[in-house]
């Protein structure tokens, strides 16, 4: 559901470079929450956050796969010795900047990075569920 200020796709991109799954938004209360308050009520806020996205979707993501593209071999030398173009440094740098980005929606919405969606590992599990600092059904009582 579209809000005032959010689209259904801003929405989509939130839970995704936070890192939780489009599944189970029911088990993610504060994040659909702040999305919802966010969503409804601040405008600056939206706008901070569709241009957060817009960054990571025509500067990161792009600058990532143009990284990829251009790996490979930079000569051939004497006895047949390959030297590669030395990549990892700028794809070190890539990724920290679209984690910096995801960091800065987690700021924003007031909930931890899930998942990294900068890194090479898929989905890290339900531990983003099991926390106590993501439900609104524990109340601190030392009981879950």
């Amino acid at each position: 559901m579209a809000y005032l200020y959010l689209t259904d796709q801003d929405i989509a991109n939130i839970r995704f470079y936070v890192g939780y799954p489009g599944s189970y938004v029911y088990k993610n209360p504060r994040l659909e929450g702040a999305i919802q308050t966010i969503g409804q009520t601040d405008s600056l806020a939206s706008l901070h956050v569709q241009s957060i996205i817009s960054t990571i979707q025509t500067f990161v993501e792009p600058s990532l796969q143009q990284h990829f593209l251009e790996a490979g071999i930079k000569k051939v030398g004497v006895g047949n010795e390959v030297e590669y173009f030395d990549h990892m440094l700028r794809l070190k740098e890539l990724r920290s900047m679209g984690k910096m980005y995801c960091g800065q929606l987690s700021k924003i919405f007031g909930v931890p990075l899930a998942n990294d969606v900068f890194s090479a590992t898929g989905y890290s599990g339900d531990n983003w569920m099991s926390g106590n600092y993501m439900s609104n059904f524990h109340f601190g009582l030392g009981w879950k």
